[in-house]
């Protein structure tokens, strides 16, 4: 009886939205691919770490606030694959190990429509977990990291309400606390907007 009960609200639920002809609200899904560091990547317990690539999968929801205007927001997860050097006061550079950080991110970001087509969205968002793992096991965890991203993109929306965007973007993570460092990459996206 419950299942039954909840299939009926969930249907209720879909059919409402469905009787809503405004499309002021879109969900998706996002992959972002980048490659390179951009030399803010401080150092932690004595290391440098060098972004060599990363990629991302996120899930999206926005919402349109003016005719031009929408917030944005969904949650992310991004893999870096990263380079340590150990370092030590005085010394030179002269070993370099593999490293990984994780990092599960929720944005809070506006996007301004420039255009029919053309886009720039940016804002801040907040790291909730950062895990860098490195060779022989050692790890560090920092949590609740604040940063900053802006991008310029383009986006089409078909008659029936798929949309497809391309968003080349730079973020910087880490603003007060832990790894510091600058993403920058390029985003695919595909959205539904009822």
């Amino acid at each position: 009886m419950k299942k039954i009960a909840l299939l009926f609200l969930l249907s209720i639920f879909v059919a409402t939205l469905n009787a809503q002809n405004d499309k002021n609200k879109m969900i998706g899904a996002h992959s972002s691919l980048g490659v390179g560091s951009f030399g803010l990547l401080g150092s932690k317990g004595g290391r440098n770490y060098e972004t060599k690539y990363y990629y991302t999968a996120g899930l999206d929801y926005s919402r349109a606030i003016s005719a031009r205007w929408d917030f944005c927001s969904g949650i992310e997860c991004t893999f870096n694959n990263m380079t340590y050097y150990p370092l030590t006061p005085g010394q030179k550079i002269n070993e370099k190990y593999p490293a990984n950080l994780l990092l599960i991110t929720l944005p809070a970001q506006f996007k301004y429509h420039a255009g029919k087509i053309l886009f720039l969205n940016g804002g801040p968002f907040i790291n909730v977990l950062s895990r860098v793992k490195e060779s022989g096991g050692d790890r560090y965890d920092a949590n609740m990291q604040l940063g900053l991203g802006l991008g310029i993109g383009l986006e089409h929306e078909f008659a029936f309400g798929l949309v497809l965007s391309l968003n080349p973007y730079t973020r910087w993570n880490g603003i007060f606390n832990g790894f510091k460092y600058l993403q920058a990459g390029v985003s695919l996206g595909v959205g539904y907007k009822f």
